[in-house]
């Protein structure tokens, strides 16, 4: 099958400035033998950005569905390279032929151990307006090259799949042959995660990213009063997901030698030779490039404070070297996403929301303490501060479990200020009683099951929140 390369990253034509030209720049830059003209492409691309151009070329770019290798995603290449030849930038397309397989179906079902059926899909997202809504050329992601087949396995968490956390796995004699495994979007790249799966024998790889989002949407629907629109969800959803990443990224580029001496966190990307530092802070700054286009698309006071998120994001990272307040600067960074979709759909703050950033913050750092308890002897001899590492393992236990009650509280305020239903109270409770079985799970005198409590429980509460919240909301939208 034919394959035809024209960019990796097409939305960044949306912020390429025309005819720019080489002045003084750096002798040395990633990837070049001589930077000086690509480094100053570069301070004018970060420098000048066009959000009407940028709007522009997106709208061309994603006019129809362009699955790689087919004749729409080649018309997308013959684009870019027309605007690169505008800007005098001497450009050809390389045809090459290498195998793209493209999935006939794509479906999974979860079953109980007696095998009732608790759930299927996936389920493709509904946008009315769209004309290509039900389009076949618009498919369901899918793991590339992977084999064809029907998988049947027992589900196995493990986490973010770096191969320090199959390491784990196999010294608590966890045999994942003939498993499907699940793991968490982030730490390292998706293909990696599948490829040492499979090397220990499992048939399938489930992958999946929560928290924040879930509290987004909570948000946006509280200010909606129901659904947003179309326009509004799709830039809420691009601007947590590029947040997400660009802040993931900064972490792993900030933290690469800390993550290195560290023998948790030393097959991470960087300091495990998968990607250079260069490659990610570059992809840091693409995606908040795309943030702040998709505040833009939203409306002026999300513009405008959306630098702040991007300092809060960034700044976590070196939280850690300054103060034991790390963890609440990790709780505000996943606090700010329900008021800034409230903004997002409003175009301004309602005080009665920042109470669910509260909530947010204090869950987060609540269950952050928890999981830096496995890092804090690493955390002393690094010098690194948190509060696990300054007052030992019992006062920490003794500070999540505050930070949570707290959570409960405030979200019984949160239920009557925003005046829920019976679905709403019935999610309050559930979410008590997640947050105080995730506290059972572990203990300063066992850890072993810190990872359950903490992905797979975390990602329960917010998605039951989140859940229960919609449905409360869509139930008084129809009476």
């Amino acid at each position: 099958m034919r394959k035809h390369f024209g960019i990796t990253v097409a939305c960044a034509l949306a912020l390429l400035p025309l005819a720019a030209h080489a002045q003084s720049a750096p002798t040395h830059l990633f990837g070049y033998g001589n930077a000086a003209a690509e480094a100053k492409l570069d301070e004018e691309f970060l420098a000048v950005p066009d959000a009407k151009l940028a709007g522009e070329e997106l709208k061309t770019l994603t006019a129809e569905p362009h699955l790689a290798s087919s004749p729409e995603d080649y018309k997308t290449a013959e684009y870019v390279a027309a605007k690169f030849r505008a800007t005098g930038l001497a450009t050809e397309i390389v045809p090459y032929r290498v195998l793209m397989n493209q999935p006939r179906k794509v479906s999974f079902e979860a079953r109980s151990d007696d095998g009732k059926l608790l759930s299927t899909g996936p389920t493709p997202e509904h946008v009315s307006s769209d004309p290509y809504q039900d389009n076949p050329k618009v498919v369901m992601p899918f793991n590339g090259s992977s084999a064809s087949g029907d998988v049947t396995g027992e589900v196995v968490y493990a986490n973010y799949g770096t191969l320090a956390d199959f390491d784990k796995l196999a010294a608590d004699k966890v045999d994942l042959r003939g498993k499907v495994v699940l793991v968490r979007y982030g730490a390292n790249f998706r293909g990696v995660k599948v490829y040492i799966a499979q090397q220990r024998g499992a048939v399938g790889v489930l992958i999946y990213s929560v928290f924040a989002l879930p509290f987004a949407l909570t948000g946006a629907m509280l200010a909606a009063n129901g659904l947003p629109s179309a326009h509004i969800l799709l830039w809420i959803l691009v601007a947590m997901v590029t947040a997400r990443s660009a802040a993931m990224a900064f972490n792993r580029w900030a933290d690469a030698a800390l993550d290195a001496a560290n023998p948790r966190t030393r097959m991470r990307a960087i300091p495990a030779g998968l990607l250079t530092p260069g490659f990610v802070l570059g992809f840091t700054l693409l995606m908040a490039a795309i943030f702040e286009f998709a505040c833009w698309q939203l409306n002026r006071l999300t513009l405008l404070l959306s630098p702040i998120v991007i300092v809060v994001l960034f700044g976590y990272s070196y939280m850690k070297r300054w103060s034991r307040l790390s963890h609440l600067i990790l709780g505000l960074s996943l606090g700010i996403a329900p008021s800034a979709a409230w903004i997002a759909v409003r175009g301004s703050l309602d005080p009665r929301i920042t109470l669910l950033t509260m909530i947010v913050l204090l869950w987060t750092a609540g269950f952050d303490i928890l999981y830096a308890c496995q890092d804090m002897d690493h955390d002393r001899q690094a010098g690194l501060h948190s509060i696990p590492a300054e007052l030992g393992l019992e006062a920490s236990f003794r500070i999540a479990r505050f930070a949570h009650v707290a959570v409960v509280v405030l979200l019984a305020l949160f239920a009557y200020l925003f005046r829920f239903g019976l679905a709403g109270d019935v999610g309050v409770i559930l979410v008590s009683g997640l947050l105080f079985y995730e506290h059972r799970l572990v203990s300063p005198r066992d850890l072993s099951r810190l990872d359950a409590a903490f992905f797979t429980m975390n990602g329960i509460i917010a998605s039951v929140f989140f859940l229960s919240v919609a449905f409360d909301l869509l139930l008084k939208v129809r009476h």
